[in-house]
């Protein structure tokens, strides 16, 4: 099975500051998962990034994991949450792992 993680800064790129609640963005998160690939996970935490102009900056994080999709609805998602989030980029990892819904 394949899994995808998604790590989602929550800076907003243009401020380099967080414009929308940790909450308000689980909701978008979340939304766009239901939307687009049915079922996911999603994870808070900490991450630090440098900006194309340089900037390092330090933000909260969603980790979003999506099993049982193609990489072509990760990247959908991806997409979205980038314009819904105003995001520079996001990080997207894949594995093959053994894994099963039971």
């Amino acid at each position: 099975m394949n899994k995808y993680t998604l790590s989602v800064g929550l800076n907003d790129k243009n401020t380099k500051k967080q414009r929308l609640s940790t909450i308000e963005a689980y909701k978008i998160v979340e939304n766009t998962i239901v939307k687009i690939a049915g079922g996911g996970s999603i994870f808070e935490g900490r991450g630090i990034y440098k900006h194309d102009n340089g900037m390092v900056v330090i933000e909260n994080t969603l980790s979003v994991e999506l099993y049982d999709c193609d990489e072509a609805v990760a990247i959908e998602i991806i997409e979205a949450l980038k314009i819904s989030l105003n995001q520079e980029c996001i990080i997207l990892t894949s594995a093959v792992v053994n894994s099963k819904f039971i």
